[in-house]
């Protein structure tokens, strides 16, 4: 072998490592993403199960609104209502940021 063949060759054994070296990297980064995302996943369905039980109570507290009979109860269902649809806003924007 040359020594120019000799060269190239030691070129491209760096390069092979170099190259080597970037994919263990990638590697790290997607477990680390699918990790990131699993995290995520979970948290979203803690939500949903949080916001699904938030709409289970403004149902309920719809369905007293029309049971109620003096204003102060009406007043009162309202300001809860209003209370868990500021929730509910709250808990959306958190999902749509994520």
């Amino acid at each position: 072998m040359t020594p120019k063949e000799q060269l190239e060759v030691i070129r491209l054994e760096e390069n092979m490592h170099r190259l080597m070296g970037i994919v263990r990297q990638q590697d790290d980064l997607i477990e680390d993403l699918k990790s990131q995302l699993d995290k995520t996943l979970q948290a979203l369905k803690v939500e949903q199960a949080e916001r699904a039980q938030e709409c289970k109570q403004m149902n309920a507290l719809l369905n007293a609104k029309n049971i109620a009979t003096s204003p102060e109860e009406v007043d009162q269902t309202s300001k809860k209502v209003e209370a868990l649809i500021s929730d509910i806003d709250k808990c959306i924007s958190l999902l749509e940021s994520e």
